[in-house]
């Protein structure tokens, strides 16, 4: 995908697009020739999907990593702010481009995670932002992982 292609998508006239567009090209100036832009729902390597989730902004995606059987999700800006948009995942943020589009895809992010189970990272809650989700009724709720020796088998606890 390509700031074009962004544009197309979003519309002509998107106002975050022509704001962020000098920051954005500014901070991957390092990276060219070195940078790859995948589209959404795409494994850019082995072991790692980028999960659609947009709303927060357009382009926003999730990250699944899997290996060994074993898996984390970067959730990204699915949500915002614990307990509040779990609790009630309908409530929109101020920061959110599309509330209905950032509904939606909080409600596919979350329920996923909550199926498989899966270990999250989330930079909204509370240090180090590793737990999991579950379903509470039409709700979610966020249990932190446990001490560090929960973490051992999955590789987080020696990376951070």
């Amino acid at each position: 995908m390509t700031l074009t292609n962004l544009s197309r998508r979003v519309g002509p006239h998107y106002p975050a697009t022509e704001a962020v567009r000098d920051i954005y090209l500014r901070s991957i100036k390092p990276y060219r020739g070195r940078l790859t832009l995948v589209d959404e729902d795409r494994s850019p390597i082995r072991g790692v999907k980028l999960i659609s989730s947009p709303g927060h902004s357009p382009g926003h995606s999730s990250v699944r990593f899997q290996g060994k059987g074993e898996a984390l999700l970067v959730s990204g800006d699915s949500w915002i702010t614990k307990p509040d948009q779990l609790e009630n995942p309908e409530w929109e943020f101020f920061i959110e481009l599309d509330a209905a589009q950032a509904y939606n895809s909080r409600i596919r992010v979350l329920s996923a995670a909550a199926r498989r189970r899966e270990l999250m990272l989330s930079y909204h809650e509370a240090f180090p932002g590793l737990g999991y989700v579950s379903v509470n009724g039409a709700a979610f709720s966020w249990t932190p992982a446990q001490a560090q020796t929960e973490l051992m088998g999955t590789g987080v606890a020696t990376q951070c």
